[in-house]
């Protein structure tokens, strides 16, 4: 009965690991971050996580994720955008829906104008980020198709091909 009282007491007492993404203090990094790559010379290379070369920083989708988790001392792995869904190399979290997201949680997406048995599934990935001016939340990502990490609004096409959400938790 002892035994009881002290995991019940312990469940009242201990803070729970967090549930609700990162600290305040990663937090503030990986935003500083962000905005710096947002400013930097960007291209897209696909494989690439945070190479420069010529003063050019180098990075795919979710290359570009590991680089900025990397750069805000978030102990994760370089994987592919799948496995990040899959939370493999630590990208551990709580999955959100469209209605709770929020700046700088992790949006998957899969192009359904590409026929199914070419599709990717959860194919790219970006962060969640308020946009300073409007407050509105975009997408931060490294664009194949303009070659450079761009923001572009959660909105239209890919609004319509969102695979997941998610709060990462450390």
């Amino acid at each position: 009965m002892r035994l009881v009282s002290l995991l019940v007491a312990l469940l009242f007492f201990i803070p729970p690991i967090s549930s609700y993404g990162l600290s305040e203090a990663y937090r503030n990094s990986v935003g500083k971050n962000l905005n710096l790559i947002k400013q930097k010379s960007t291209a897209y290379v696909w494989g690439a996580a945070g190479v420069e070369k010529d003063g050019v920083l180098q990075v795919d989708c979710s290359g570009m994720l590991h680089y900025l988790y990397k750069l805000s001392g978030i102990p994760v792995r370089r994987v592919t955008a799948k496995d990040m869904r899959y939370g493999l190399g630590g990208w551990i979290g709580k999955d959100v829906s469209l209605d709770d997201v929020d700046h700088l949680d992790i949006i998957w997406w899969s192009w359904r104008s590409v026929p199914a048995n070419k599709r990717r599934e959860h194919g790219h990935v970006g962060l969640l980020a308020e946009d300073p001016r409007t407050k509105l939340i975009e997408a931060v990502h490294a664009s194949g198709s303009k070659g450079k990490v761009v923001s572009q609004q959660v909105s239209g096409v890919l609004l319509r091909d969102i695979s997941a959400l998610r709060r990462i938790t450390i």
